[in-house]
Parts: structure tokens; sequence; C-alpha cells
């Protein structure tokens, strides 16, 4: 375990969670489609969970990211993936999200960027976080601003979204390390 909050225990993908993954990924597909850049591909399996964890969050890893998953604390299931990427510029990062569908509507991403951000600045020693969501994903949208990200600006058709190929705007959003400690 990393970290923890109210509800969720943080702990870096393995592979004894790649068939978690793969189940918590299918049945919230139809609605990741939309959003996520990662769903093109027409099926999702254990295959694509393994890569995920054995290459690219080894990858993030290694270029001082910090991919997580959060897991339940009373039912050990998979809830949220997340965590922080790294960006060109020291000490920057980008967190995201998505949300196993059982766990959807009841406050977990809200809880779990809460977390990530506490934890990228206390002590990961991030100096910005950046999120952003894509256009009509309202949901997101607050969940961003209810955690205290600032507006930065719009990228007009900047996102391809998989489900349907129609071109949308892409909103981000950043908090500073100094904005972050003044909101508490």
């Amino acid at each position: 375990m990393i970290f923890e909050s109210e509800r969720l225990l943080f702990k870096r993908p393995q592979a004894e969670h790649a068939r978690s993954m793969t189940n918590a990924a299918i049945e919230v597909w139809p609605d990741l489609r939309k959003w996520m850049s990662w769903t093109n591909m027409h099926d999702y399996n254990v295959d694509h969970a393994n890569y995920y964890i054995n290459v690219i969050c080894n990858e993030e890893l290694n270029k001082g990211g910090l991919p997580l998953f959060g897991f339940c604390k009373h039912s050990g299931e998979l809830v949220i993936s997340t965590g922080l990427t790294s960006d060109s510029e020291p000490s920057s990062y980008t967190t995201g999200y998505w949300v196993a569908k059982k766990y959807l509507g009841k406050g977990y991403a809200t809880e779990a960027t809460l977390a990530v951000l506490d934890y990228a600045f206390a002590i990961h020693k991030a100096e910005i976080v950046n999120i952003s969501f894509f256009e009509g994903n309202d949901k997101s949208k607050r969940i961003i601003e209810k955690c205290g990200f600032r507006f930065k600006q719009t990228l007009p058709k900047a996102h391809t979204c998989f489900a349907d190929g129609k071109l949308m705007d892409e909103h981000c959003y950043e908090i500073t390390n100094e904005q972050w400690n003044n909101s508490k």
C-alpha cells in the first residue's frame, strides 16, 4: 500500500491485479469508450491489462510518475484507476481516473483525486498537477472543480471520441502546490 483515504487503499498496479482491472474495465467499457484514449480497442482483455501493468506502469514509474489502483477497504475490490503521470516539466504531473461501474456516482473519484493531490504535493513534491476533461463529460468537470483545480485553457477539437469518431474539445485545468496548501 502506498497510502489510503477514508474508503480506499492505494497500491501500485501489480500482476495480480490484471484480472480485477480487466473485469472492471469491461463492465464500464460503454461509458469509458467516449472519454478514455485507450478504449479505442474493440475488446479489452487480460493481455491489455497485463501490458498496462507490466509495461506502461513501469515506464511511468521510471519517468517519476505513480500509477495507482484504489481498492475498497471493505470489499477489496478494484474501485478506481488513477495516479500521477509525469509531464515534460520537472515537478509537473497529470492526473486522471476511471471508476469501476459498481462504484460510479458514489464519490470515489472525488475522494481518490483529493488523496492523490495530497500525496502529490506532500510526498511526491509536485509543484503543479494538471487534469482535463472532454466536452460533454460534465461529471468529471464537477469532480475537477470540487477538488480545487482551476481552469487553464480549452483545446478545440483536440480529442477524438473513440465511440463515434467525433472531435471533442479538451478542457484543461491545473492546481499548484501553493493553491492546494492555501485551500486546506
